[in-house]
């Protein structure tokens, strides 16, 4: 990704926060959108968020799980069929 071990290792442990580009490079190479990469690692125990933003959130990932089920189930039917 073009880091050093060093800096990627202060972004694992909260002491810096990676920047867009990085965060690119990242969805690129493991074939994640961005929006979903952001999205996944946002921190929803806060104390400060409301139970309105959770229950979005939880909303939300279900949506998500559910299309992935979908998009799963999608393939196994189509190699079924060839």
């Amino acid at each position: 990704m073009g880091i050093s071990k060093s800096y990627l290792s202060e972004i694992e442990n909260n002491k810096k926060q990676p920047s867009l580009e990085i965060l690119q490079k990242y969805s690129d190479i493991y074939g994640i959108k961005l929006s979903s990469l952001i999205l996944l690692s946002e921190d929803y125990n806060d104390a400060s968020k409301t139970s309105n933003s959770q229950e979005f959130v939880k909303k939300l990932m279900m949506r998500f799980i559910n299309f992935m089920s979908k998009e799963r189930d999608d393939d196994d039917t189509n190699k079924e069929e060839t």
